[in-house]
C-alpha cells in the first residue's frame, strides 16, 4: 500500500471491500457488472420465491431493479433468488454447484440435495414419457435413472 494511502485505509479493510463487492456482484444482459446492494440482501434458492424483473432488459441507469415473488411467500420466509442466470439455471445439480462455488459455498436447497433432476429427464422406454430422469442429485457415476411417470428404473 503506498504511503498516502496507508493514512486512509489498510490492506484488510482494502481486502474486506473487494471481497463485498465480488460476493455481490451479478453480470448483466451488456456484459457489465452491477453491483445490486438490495439484491445481496437475498439467500439463493435454486428454488427461488423471488426474481429479478426486468433484470435482461432495463439498463440499471434507467430503471432501479425489482424483486417481484414467484409464489405466495410465507410470513417470516426467507425472500430467496436463484444467483444463476439462464442457461447455467438448467445445469444439474454438479454443475450448479461447480458455479457456486465462485461465490464461496454449496447450495443445500432440495433441489441440489434431494429433488429429481428433472432437467436431465429422458423419454421412458416403458411408458414414452419424457420423465426419465435421476432419482437426486448425484455425480453422473451413481446416477439411477426412474422415471417419475410410470415408476420403472432404467435398464
Amino acid at each position: 500500500l503506498k504511503p498516502e494511502l496507508q493514512k486512509l485505509t489498510s490492506e484488510d479493510e482494502l481486502e474486506d471491500v473487494l471481497r463485498t463487492l465480488s460476493n455481490n456482484r451479478f453480470g448483466s444482459a451488456d456484459m457489465q457488472l452491477d453491483l445490486m446492494f438490495a439484491g445481496s440482501m437475498f439467500e439463493h434458492s435454486c428454488e427461488a420465491n423471488c426474481f429479478v424483473a426486468n433484470s435482461w432488459t432495463a439498463p440499471v441507469a434507467d430503471r432501479p431493479r425489482e424483486y417481484r415473488a414467484l409464489r405466495d411467500v410465507e410470513m417470516g420466509e426467507t425472500l430467496s433468488i436463484d444467483y444463476l442466470a439462464l442457461p447455467r439455471s438448467y445445469l444439474g445439480a454438479a454443475g450448479r454447484a461447480e458455479v457456486l462455488a465462485g461465490w464461496g459455498f454449496a447450495c443445500s436447497c432440495p433441489r441440489c440435495t434431494t429433488q429429481p433432476e428433472v432437467t436431465r429427464a429422458f423419454m421412458c422406454p416403458a411408458c414414452s414419457l419424457p420423465e426419465l430422469c435421476p432419482v437426486r442429485p448425484a455425480p453422473d457415476t451413481e446416477t439411477e435413472l426412474v422415471c417419475r411417470g410410470c415408476g420403472k428404473a432404467a435398464e
